[in-house]
C-alpha cells in the first residue's frame, strides 16, 4: 500500500509498506515423512522378528552395530513408503532379507540387508526371510496421519478465517509441500480427509489443492528471512531525511508484520467428569496467540471455570468423535477437596493461559486477571473527558469512551482504518485492560465521537471510515508491543508483557479484591520426547 506521508505531498518518490498476511498458522512435530516411515519401521520389525531393542542405540557402549541395523531396517521402511503408497491406492509390498554382501535378485520385494559384523557384536539375524506389507496395512498407517494433518490444516484455515473478522468465507487454494507429498495414495487421502474436515467445519470445500514436494517449504523460509531484513532495514515513513528524497524522486519499501500470526494447532478440553468434558473448550485449535519480542507468545483461555479439586485439560489432535480412545490428557492440577469448596464460596473462578510452547497456565482468580501495571504514563490531556468513562452503578466497571485504534492511514482526502483495538463500550476491568500491539511502528488513535453521539461513546463501525476524524494519542515506541489502561483511565506502553498481580497460596484469594490471581504452570508431560525423534536411538 502507499503510506506517502503527507509531508511529501504528491512527491514522485513514494514511500510504499509491504503488509503480508499470514491470518493463522499452526503445526505439530512429527506429522511428515519421517512419521510414516517410523510407523512402517516398528512395523517391518515386528514382521522380521527383531527385538526392539536390537535398533535402540542410545546409551549403549557397542552402539554402531545397532546403528547400522537402525539404518539398514530405516532404508527398507523408506523404500515400502516409496513403493506401496506411490500409487492413488496402497499396494501390498514384499521385503526380502538378504545375508551381508549380497543383494535380492531378480525379484521385485524391497531388499533389507543385514548389515555385517566383522567382531561377532550385531544382533541375531532376524527370524524372517521375507514378508509382505499388505495394502490394508498401509492403508491403516495413512489413517490417523491423514487424520491429523487435516485437522490440523482445518483449524489453520477455520483460524484464519476468524481472524480476518469474517471478510472471507471460503479457501481458494491449499498447498502441501515437503518429500512426503511424492506418495499418490498420501495426496489422495489428504485431499478427501480436508474437503471433508471443511464441510464439518463449515468452510466451503470448493478449494483448488496443490502439492509441492520440494521447493514451497524452501522459497517461504528464503522469502521470509528477505521481509525481516528489509523490516529491519526500512526507515520510517516521517522520518525528517526521508521527505527531501522522496520529493527528489526515490522510493522506499517498507514491511510490516503486524499482521502474521501464531495460532494454536488443536482444541483443549477441561474434564468435567470421567467421561465428560466441558462443552466450551479452553482452548480452541485456530486461536491466536499474542507474540512479544524474544520469541513468547500467549493465548488466555476465552472462559472462566467453576473451581474443582482436580483439574485435568486434554488435547485433542483430531476431534473426540474422530478419535475417541487417543490418548489426550496434557495438563493437571490437583487440590485438597477442601479447599477448593472453599475457593467456591469466596467466588473464585478457575481460567487458563497457554504459550507457545503449549505449556498451560493455571489462573484462579475473581473477576478477570488484573495487571501490575507500572512505568511512565502517557499524556492523554488532548482527549475530552478522558478516553475511561466511570462505572454508571456500583458494582459495574468502567468503561471506554471512546474507541482504540493503530495505524490510520491517509488515503485520497480522508483516513482508513483497521478493526479498532477496542470498541468503545467495552469494560475496562478493576486489573486493568491490556492490548497487544504487534507492528515495530504504531501510532495510536482515539476515534472521535459522530455528531450527534452526545454521550461521546462510538460503538458502531459507524460512517463511512473516509470520513471519519480521529485524534492521535500518541507513538507506540519501538519495540514496545503492549498498550495498558486502567480504570482511572491511565495509558502505559510496556517492551514486556506486565506482571499480574499475585497472591502465594490459592487460600489467600478468599480475602483478595478481584483481579488478584493465583497462577501456577500445571503439570505435563509436555517436555521433550525422544520416543518422537525417530532418529534419537530409541525407536
Amino acid at each position: 500500500m502507499d503510506a506517502t506521508p503527507a509531508a511529501a505531498g504528491n512527491s514522485p518518490g513514494r514511500f510504499y509498506t509491504l503488509q503480508p498476511q499470514v491470518l493463522a498458522s499452526g503445526g505439530r512435530l512429527n506429522l511428515g515423512g519421517d512419521r510414516l516411515t517410523a510407523q512402517l519401521f516398528t512395523l517391518l520389525r515386528t514382521k522380521l522378528g527383531i527385538r526392539p531393542g536390537d535398533t535402540r542405540f542410545q546409551g549403549v557402549e557397542q552402539a554402531a552395530p545397532r546403528k547400522q541395523l537402525f539404518q539398514a531396517l530405516w532404508e527398507a521402511a523408506d523404500a515400502v513408503k516409496r513403493k506401496g503408497l506411490g500409487a492413488k491406492s496402497p499396494v501390498a509390498v514384499r521385503v526380502r532379507s538378504a545375508a551381508p554382501g549380497s543383494a535380492v535378485q531378480g525379484s521385485d520385494a524391497v531388499p533389507f540387508v543385514w548389515p555385517e559384523s566383522p567382531d561377532g557384536t550385531a544382533p541375531a539375524e532376524p527370524s524372517a526371510t521375507e514378508v509382505t506389507v499388505t495394502a490394508d496395512e498401509l492403508a491403516e498407517q495413512l489413517r490417523e496421519l491423514v487424520a491429523e494433518i487435516t485437522w490440523l490444516a482445518g483449524g489453520i484455515a477455520r483460524g484464519g478465517i476468524d481472524v480476518s473478522g469474517g471478510g472471507h468465507e471460503s479457501v481458494d487454494r491449499v498447498l502441501f509441500s515437503g518429500g512426503s507429498m511424492h506418495s499418490a495414495a498420501l495426496r489422495r487421502g489428504i485431499e478427501d480427509g480436508l474437503r471433508r474436515r471443511f464441510e464439518s467445519d463449515r468452510l466451503a470445500p470448493t478449494f483448488e489443492v496443490e502439492f509441492d514436494a520440494e521447493f514451497a517449504k524452501t522459497g517461504t523460509a528464503v522469502g521470509g528471512v528477505y521481509l525481516d531484513a528489509v523490516a529491519d532495514l526500512s526507515p520510517d515513513a516521517e522520518d525528517p531525511e526521508v521527505i527531501p528524497e522522496l520529493l527528489s524522486g526515490i522510493s522506499y519499501l517498507d514491511v510490516d508484520a503486524s499482521r502474521l500470526y501464531v495460532n494454536l494447532a488443536a482444541d483443549f478440553h477441561l474434564r468435567k467428569g470421567s467421561q465428560e468434558t466441558y462443552p466450551e473448550p479452553v482452548f480452541s485449535r485456530g486461536q491466536r496467540l499474542e507474540l512479544e519480542p524474544g520469541g513468547r507468545a500467549y493465548a488466555e483461555g476465552r472462559v472462566s471455570y467453576p473451581v474443582r479439586a482436580v483439574l485435568a485439560v486434554h488435547r485433542y489432535d483430531v476431534s473426540n468423535d474422530d478419535a475417541p480412545d487417543a490418548e489426550s490428557l496434557w495438563a493437571t492440577h490437583t487440590m485438597l477437596q477442601e479447599e477448593a469448596d472453599q475457593l467456591a464460596v469466596a467466588g473464585v473462578n478457575v481460567r487458563f493461559e497457554i504459550d507457545q510452547e503449549e505449556r498451560i497456565t493455571l489462573l484462579l482468580c475473581k473477576g478477570t486477571p488484573g495487571w501490575l501495571l507500572e512505568g511512565p504514563e502517557v499524556d492523554t490531556t488532548a482527549v475530552p473527558h478522558g478516553l475511561v468513562a466511570p462505572p454508571e452503578h456500583e458494582g459495574a466497571p468502567a468503561t471506554l469512551r471512546y474507541s482504540l485504534h493503530q495505524e490510520v492511514y491517509q488515503v485520497g482526502v480522508g483516513l482508513r482504518e483497521r478493526e479498532p483495538l477496542a470498541f468503545a463500550g467495552d469494560p475496562v476491568p478493576a486489573g486493568g485492560l491490556l492490548l497487544h500491539v504487534a507492528a515495530r511502528r504504531i501510532t495510536l488513535y482515539w476515534g472521535q465521537p459522530g455528531a450527534g453521539a452526545g454521550t461521546g461513546v462510538e460503538r458502531d463501525a459507524g460512517p463511512d471510515p473516509a470520513h471519519r476524524e480521529f485524534g492521535t494519542l500518541a507513538d507506540v515506541p519501538e519495540g514496545y508491543v503492549w498498550v495498558s489502561l486502567d480504570a482511572t483511565g491511565t495509558l502505559r506502553f510496556h517492551q514486556r508483557r506486565p506482571r499480574r498481580r499475585t497472591v502465594t497460596a490459592p487460600l489467600d484469594l478468599v480475602d483478595a479484591a478481584d483481579g488478584v490471581v493465583f497462577e501456577e504452570v500445571m503439570k505435563s508431560g509436555l517436555f521433550y520426547d525422544e520416543s518422537k525423534d525417530p532418529f534419537s536411538g530409541t525407536l
